[in-house]
């Protein structure tokens, strides 16, 4: 495998655009209060680095608690965001979950009471909602998973406002307790502001040289979430990707979601597999990937909106805004291993070529410039 980390930090040296002059007013309105963003895992972090810039060009401030989990806090030091790092994740067992919990919130009291903020912003984040809730400050939550019913009902009755794609079923949103929420909807999903943004920056690292094979990037599930049912893909997937390397001479990343799954990964494939431990310029290498192979959300569907070929596997894990991309053949879900291995053989053969992803993104909607105004208006509650 070559080496494909030296240049995908690339994003430590974009500048930060400082506050608008212009936009002066607006602090002034507001009384000089800082946005809460709380960020608890890696997509989080992706998603609010670009709300951060719009924040700051309307000149607006953030104060940013993130929690020590997966990737999150590579991508906030890659994309040059100051945080402050309370809390870590409780694994798949409940009561560790619980504690970590209890434990987070002590820790978020003691940082946020020394702050001055003025509304918190989070996708869903349930200690970051209980403090905020109870400090008597606006509560703003972007999410998109109705399948996570825990989370849902732990932040949906204490947020303010609510922001979530219209491919969130309503009557989800009234059944974990949202129905006196401020409802927002926009006709997207939140990785369209992934995908856009990196492309208007135009920041393509070329990996291509580096690899002299087909690239596959892999996606495990998420095996420590709450709402997460044993499906056994991990083990199917190193069959899989064992009866392809049969035919085919390959590179694979695979980017596990534990040390659980990194151990599990390493130990059982073999080749020219990399298990990615840090983060790295993910949409990058997508621009330069065979395939996508994915157990979840995030990763899957960046890789469709940038026209990567995608596989997905687990239907018990496909919400909403997954399902949208699936129908518009963006995302292929397999019905077993045969299905699986022809798709991977059509890719690999050149029967199934990339999409432009510029034309994949114009068919949704932004939900950042729609979060900064929900944003705005609350902090002059």
């Amino acid at each position: 495998m070559p080496d494909i980390f030296q240049d995908v930090e690339s994003e430590r040296s974009r500048v930060r655009i400082p506050p608008d002059p212009r936009q002066s007013f607006t602090s002034f309105l507001v009384g000089f209060m800082l946005v809460w963003i709380d960020i608890s895992n890696a997509p989080h972090a992706v998603f609010f680095s670009e709300v951060i810039s719009f924040l700051q060009r309307e000149g607006l401030e953030c104060y940013v608690t993130a929690r020590d989990y997966g990737y999150a806090r590579d991508i906030l030091d890659m994309k040059n965001v100051k945080y402050c790092c309370l809390g870590v994740h409780g694994g798949r067992n409940k009561r560790s979950k619980l504690l970590e919990a209890m434990e987070r919130v002590k820790k978020l009291v003691k940082n946020v009471a020394t702050e001055k903020v003025g509304a918190l912003v989070s996708k869903a984040s349930p200690e970051a909602v209980f403090v905020a809730f109870n400090l008597n400050l606006p509560v703003i939550t972007a999410y998109d998973n109705e399948l996570n019913s825990h989370q849902c009902k732990l932040t949906f009755p204490l947020s303010t406002e609510l922001l979530t794609p219209t491919f969130f079923p309503r009557e989800k949103i009234a059944a974990y307790g949202g129905g006196k929420c401020r409802l927002t909807r926009f006709r997207g999903m939140f990785e369209v502001a992934h995908v856009k943004y990196f492309l208007s920056r135009k920041s393509l690292n070329d990996f291509s040289h580096r690899f002299n094979k087909p690239l596959i990037l892999v996606r495990p599930p998420p095996v420590e979430a709450s709402y997460y049912e044993e499906e056994n893909f991990d083990s199917f997937l190193v069959d899989l990707l064992g009866k392809i390397s049969v035919s085919y001479d390959l590179s694979v990343l695979v980017f596990p979601r534990s040390k659980e799954q990194s151990f599990f990964f390493k130990n059982k494939l073999q080749g020219d597999i990399v298990v990615v431990e840090k983060a790295v310029d993910f949409l990058n290498l997508l621009s330069h990937a065979s395939l996508m192979i994915g157990a979840g959300g995030t990763m899957t569907r960046e890789s469709a909106l940038m026209g990567t070929p995608t596989l997905f596997f687990g239907k018990k894990l496909c919400i909403g805004v997954t399902r949208e991309l699936i129908n518009r053949k963006l995302i292929f879900q397999p019905e077993n291993m045969e299905d699986a291995f022809n798709f991977i053989k059509m890719v690999l053969d050149g029967e199934i070529k990339r999409k432009r992803a510029q034309d994949i993104v114009k068919l949704y909607e932004d939900p950042i410039p729609l979060l900064v105004e929900i944003i705005k208006n609350n902090l002059n509650h």
